[in-house]
């Protein structure tokens, strides 16, 4: 059975290399959309007889908060502490940290960031965002999120793992 790790690993790989697909896809389609006016858009997805929107799969994203009511989300926790191994210079920002007792700096995902990884030939991304929310004061909160998204036909072996 493989380790922990590897397994996180394997995830954050899949979900780098979802995020990077559907980033490239979005670019392709604002671009089309400043090049092409939408009434020769409209008349190309007609003659394709919907082949384009067809071939696009859908997305299912899990949502993992930081916190599970007042106790702390122990997938949040595991899963922030593999994306730390996925850093690389690729990213524009990263949050710092040191705690007394730690010796070295610890180095967390920024909001916004995404990872494009892969886990067992399934395109993962991960992306660190934050949930606004109301306390019992009616104070507003953001609470830190994680999403992992990846093509809906991998649900079952992606939640299984």
């Amino acid at each position: 059975m493989p380790s922990t790790s590897s397994v996180l690993s394997a995830y954050t790989t899949f979900t780098a290399s979802a995020m990077l697909v559907r980033t490239v896809i979005k670019e392709v389609q604002t671009l089309t959309n400043q090049i092409i006016p939408k009434p020769i858009q409209e008349l190309i997805l007609s003659k394709l007889g919907g082949f384009v929107r067809n071939q696009a799969s859908p997305q299912m994203t899990i949502i993992i908060e930081e916190f599970n009511g007042y106790s702390m989300n122990q997938l949040y926790e595991s899963s922030e502490i593999y994306l730390r191994t996925k850093i690389n210079p690729s990213f524009n920002r990263v949050k710092v940290s040191k705690s007394p007792k730690e010796k070295s700096l610890t180095l967390t995902i920024n909001k916004g960031e995404k990872i494009i990884d892969k886990f067992e030939g399934i395109q993962l991304i991960w992306e660190i965002t934050t949930k606004d929310e109301k306390d019992r004061k009616h104070d507003a909160t953001k609470n830190r999120v994680i999403e992992l998204s990846f093509d809906k036909k991998y649900m079952e072996q992606v939640l299984s793992t």
